[in-house]
């Protein structure tokens, strides 16, 4: 038979062991950035809609090399690489699902170092 002294042990240890969770939102929503670009880039894009910038966005590599955007007005890294004032990632409350579940017999080790430049990132 197991003492008491050995079941609080147990206990304690259960306890203050660290616990690791997968957390998980599956659904729709929304990423963005806040950067700066130049004031020739503004001065070109704002006049443009939203569709012919977000195609640029898409595949702005093949839009500069092949001259479709002046010189002064490309962008020269990727769209989410703007975040220089801010970032944004939001969830649809109508459509996402969350889930929290606890990843048993896991350590640190398995999940790698934490990114501290995108706290997103686990491994």
């Amino acid at each position: 038979m197991v003492s008491i002294e050995e079941k609080n042990k147990l206990l304690e240890r259960i306890k203050n062991e660290t616990k690791f969770y997968d957390i998980r939102l599956e659904g729709t929503g929304c990423e963005s950035v806040m950067g700066f670009i130049t004031p020739e880039a503004y001065e070109y894009w704002h006049k443009k809609s939203d569709r012919e910038f977000g195609s640029y966005l898409a595949e702005y590599r093949d839009y500069n090399l092949l001259n479709k955007v002046p010189t002064k007005a490309q962008l020269t890294k990727e769209w989410y690489e703007y975040d220089g004032l801010d970032y944004y990632l939001t969830a649809d409350t109508k459509g996402t699902k969350f889930n929290v579940g606890v990843k048993k017999g896991m350590s640190k080790a398995d999940f790698g170092e934490i990114n501290n430049t995108n706290p997103w990132i686990v491994s």
